[in-house]
This record gives structure tokens, C-alpha cells and sequence, in this order.
């Protein structure tokens, strides 16, 4: 499958990850020195949702639920606009993001597998163009017209003779989003909280999918390494990326253990130039969540 047209649409408004002669459909902006409370503020501005994309994503809705019954309706954080080092936020609904956001990604892959994104980009992907229309400019930092749920993910590091590697998972075949393919753990969609947003889904998913606990919320905090955002080009929604580096005594011999319940396999990637390259040979863009390329290519860069 060709990832092409992604670059064609977006390599202006930021760094397309392009590895082994493959686009990836991820796109990254470095940050520097940021400061981890700095990344996530409340919006002055509503969310507005464009009820054109929202009853034209209706189907493909339907055949997610169908796919994943369990899933359910809860509250998200979805960005209105990206300020600088800051993504402006506002509470939407779980199941508008899959209308109006995951809906792109199976437009386009449905079209991509038939030849079509590629060669007649825009008019060949109504539900994306309708997207840039309500957005009016910077699509990937303007989420405006669709509920564009944010991410945090986390690239957590153990300690590998001669250096660290990173821990990757096989999402669960029955999950309603990227099922099958290998994903950053722990991972997870920002929530309305009455405390630090990206702190809580942090310290909320490193123990559900891995099982770790590491002291308050504070403690937390002060390991966290923020290094940029990632932006999934098919669902147009921004990543925050983290790093965690994790010593040998704070989780069990042979772990982490990922969770069943999300994933069917685990993976460590070396962190080393020659480990990274056979890494991005062996693994084209079908087979990562655009998060995880975001995140690896994020590493990379800041390493």
C-alpha cells in the first residue's frame, strides 16, 4: 500500500517520516526543552463538529462496532488548534472521533488499495476534503470540523547490553482502532480531568498495559522526557511523544508484560544505528500505528 499522496498533501506543514525508501503516513515536529505542563491547555475556542463529515463517517462507524462490540462512547480531548509548543483542547465524544477522524484513515486505505489516493489525491477522498475545508488552512494543526482525539505515547526504554531498547506491541485483533499491527506501550487518548491530563492516561496506561507503578504523580512527572508530537496522517490528529527510561529493579525479570487483553506479542528494538535501520527494513508502514512511526522517528531524532 502506497503512502504517497500523504506526502504529497503534508510535506509543507511538517517532517513526513520517510525510512528504507517508504512513506510512512506520520509526520513529526521536534520539541526542544519543552516542558511537559507546558504541552496540553483548555480552549477558548468550542469544538464544532461539521455535521457533513460527521453523517458521512455513519458507516464506517457501524462497521467498527460491529468489529469491536465492546467499545463504548466515552469522553475525549480533541484538539482545536496547535499554538506553538501547546495543543489547545476541548471534551468531544469517542465515538465522533471515529466519524469524523479514524473514518479518513479507512477512506484512505479503502482507496489506496485500489490505486486511487495516489493518483487523484484530494478528489478521490471526499471525506478528507472535507476535513481541509472545514479546518481552512494548517489541517494538521486546526481541528476544526472533526473531533481529533489526542494521543500520548510513550517510548519506554530498559536497560540492553550495550544500550537500551525500546518495548513495542502487537495490538489484540479485536480492538476497535489499528488492530493487528505494532504499536507503542503503554499508549493512550487524552481524557477531560480534573488533574493533569497527560499525566493521568500516562500513569493510567503504564500500569493497565504494563503493569507498573512508579510512585505519585509528581514522581511521574519528573521522568517523563517529552519529545515532540506526532501527527497521524490518516486520522489527521496529533501524538504527544514521551520518553520513560525504566532501570532493571522496576518491573519483573523477562518483562514488562503487555496486557492480553490489548495486545498478543511484545517486541524490543535495540536502540542503535544499525538496530534502528534493519528495524524501519523490516517493518513497512502497513505493519506500525502512524503513532508508533511518530514516536520511533521522534526517538531517533533526539537521540
Amino acid at each position: 500500500m502506497s503512502f504517497d499522496a500523504l506526502l504529497e498533501l503534508y510535506s509543507g506543514l511538517a517532517t513526513v517520516i520517510q525510512r528504507g525508501g517508504n512513506v510512512y503516513p506520520a509526520a513529526l515536529e521536534r520539541y526542544d526543552d519543552a516542558r511537559l505542563e507546558d504541552l496540553v491547555e483548555p480552549s477558548t475556542q468550542p469544538l464544532w463538529i461539521d455535521p457533513r463529515l460527521r453523517a458521512a463517517g455513519r458507516d464506517h462507524l457501524e462497521a467498527v462496532a460491529r468489529r469491536s462490540p465492546q467499545m463504548h462512547d466515552g469522553s475525549v480531548l480533541a484538539c482545536t488548534a496547535i499554538d506553538g509548543l501547546s495543543i489547545k483542547c476541548a471534551p468531544g465524544g469517542y465515538f465522533d472521533a471515529i466519524l469524523t477522524s479514524d473514518s479518513l484513515r479507512a477512506e484512505y486505505v479503502e482507496n489506496a488499495s485500489r490505486g486511487c489516493a495516489a493518483s487523484a489525491g484530494l478528489p478521490a477522498l471526499p471525506l478528507r476534503k472535507l476535513a481541509h475545508e472545514a479546518a481552512g488552512g494548517d489541517v494538521l494543526r486546526c481541528g476544526r470540523g472533526r473531533v481529533a482525539a489526542i494521543g500520548v505515547s510513550v517510548a519506554v526504554t530498559l536497560p540492553s547490553a550495550p544500550g537500551r531498547a525500546l518495548v513495542l506491541g502487537l495490538r489484540s485483533d479485536d480492538l476497535a482502532t489499528d488492530p493487528g499491527i505494532w504499536h507503542i506501550a503503554p499508549s493512550g487518548t487524552l481524557e477531560p480531568s480534573h488533574t493533569d491530563p497527560v499525566i493521568g492516561v500516562v500513569g493510567r496506561e503504564l500500569c493497565e498495559e504494563l503493569g507498573i507503578r512508579l510512585g505519585t504523580a509528581d514522581d511521574l512527572a519528573g521522568r517523563l522526557t517529552p519529545l515532540g508530537v506526532g501527527f497521524d496522517l490518516l486520522r489527521l490528529r496529533p501524538e504527544i511523544c514521551l520518553r520513560l527510561d525504566l532501570s532493571e529493579h522496576e518491573y519483573p525479570h523477562g518483562g514488562p508484560h503487555l496486557s492480553a487483553s490489548e495486545f498478543q506479542d511484545r517486541y524490543l528494538v535495540e536502540l542503535s544505528a544499525n538496530s534502528m535501520n534493519t528495524f524501519w527494513e523490516t517493518h513497512p508502514p502497513e505493519t506500525l500505528t502512524p503513532a508508533a512511526a511518530a514516536t520511533i522517528g521522534l526517538l531517533e531524532a533526539c537521540s
